[in-house]
């Protein structure tokens, strides 16, 4: 797992979703390799309505990018190893920093995933969507000790909603609970909501269309670190 020293964007994973190689192509040639890390948004229905990132060739196409940033990968699909990881080639998974499931998949299969991962060099995620119970979140932390936990302001999958309010609460309360691992958020991270994702402390956010639109992206991920980083 490559990360770079030189990495200038530590905090700020750009998104990476593509319905085909064309798109995954254009995602790839327009990515800065100042990164740390790539979020990669694997998305199987019917967990979410949209595909991404499991067309064939997805595969070798992200495992031979030439880069030093690993990846961390959001497995949306109700059955994340049958689904997807099970299916994950060796030079992929040299790449792979950590793996994040839903807790709504269950304790079946959310211990499969946990299981795998235990047995390799990389971390166990656990993302809570807007319509998972801080409870049963921390449930799952109990039962599992995720590295980190992923909180979604949107429901996995959607864009162009309003960040949830009781999302951040949740990164505010997972940060003065006994978790000590990684907390994360993903979903709406642009320029203005950052300023309150920050008040709650995230170790990162996960950003979509905002670096991904902005002319320059290492620009637009800077700014939004730097105001994590007032919040530190």
């Amino acid at each position: 797992m490559g990360s770079s020293s030189r990495a200038l964007v530590t905090r700020v994973q750009p998104s990476i979703i593509a319905e085909s190689p064309s798109q995954l192509t254009y995602r790839l040639a327009h990515l800065s390799t100042d990164f740390q890390t790539f979020h990669l948004d694997v998305m199987v229905p019917p967990r979410v309505p949209n595909r991404s990132l499991i067309f064939d060739g997805a595969d070798r196409m992200l495992s031979s990018f030439e880069t030093d940033a690993d990846y961390s990968v959001h497995v949306m699909a109700n059955r994340p190893m049958e689904d997807y990881i099970s299916k994950v080639s060796p030079g992929l998974l040299a790449r792979i920093r950590s793996i994040i499931v839903p807790c709504e998949i269950g304790q079946e299969e959310f211990a499969k995933v946990a299981e795998y991962v235990r047995g390799r060099v990389m971390g166990l995620g656990l993302a809570m969507d807007p319509s998972t119970r801080l409870e049963e979140g921390l449930r799952f932390i109990e039962l599992y000790h995720p590295d980190e936990v992923l909180v979604m302001g949107v429901p996995s999958g959607a864009e162009g909603q309003k960040i949830s309010e009781d999302q951040l609460e949740i990164v505010d309360r997972l940060r003065k609970s006994r978790f000590k691992g990684i907390v994360g958020f993903d979903g709406g991270v642009n320029a203005n909501t950052i300023g309150r994702i920050a008040e709650v402390r995230p170790d990162y956010v996960v950003s979509g269309s905002f670096v991904a639109r902005a002319k320059s992206k290492i620009d637009a991920a800077l700014y939004l670190q730097q105001r994590l980083d007032e919040w530190a």
